[in-house]
């Protein structure tokens, strides 16, 4: 998301107007996701710095409750103090989660790259 999306996205919020706000942060997130992603991917290839999009089933499991989560507090297209605190506080639970989490170790042939 870059500096204008978000300065967009709050204004848009301020001025009670959520379901552009939220457009805003979803689709720069899709963005992010279709794009960046993959690109990185393949500029790994490029440099011989191997990069793959296998997750590890911690990654993935933390990956689908903050969608589920997300899914439940846009549902009713609307907002109050009480599901942005959840966000905030499932935020704060993965980036601690992660920074504990010990993670595992890839599998040898996954991590060279293609010739």
């Amino acid at each position: 998301m870059t500096a204008a999306e978000c300065i967009t996205a709050v204004r848009r919020s301020v001025k009670d107007e959520l379901p552009l706000s939220v457009s805003v942060a979803v689709g720069s997130t899709i963005q992010t996701a279709l794009f960046v992603i993959p690109f990185m991917v393949l500029l790994g290839w490029v440099i011989n710095k191997p990069l793959t999009l296998l997750m590890d089933p911690f990654e993935s499991l933390v990956l689908y409750l903050s969608v589920q989560t997300l899914g439940y507090v846009l549902a009713d297209g609307k907002s109050n103090w009480l599901e942005g605190f959840i966000l905030m506080s499932l935020y704060i639970i993965i980036a601690v989660s992660f920074w504990f989490y010990p993670g595992s170790t890839p599998l040898d042939f996954l991590t060279v790259c293609p010739r």
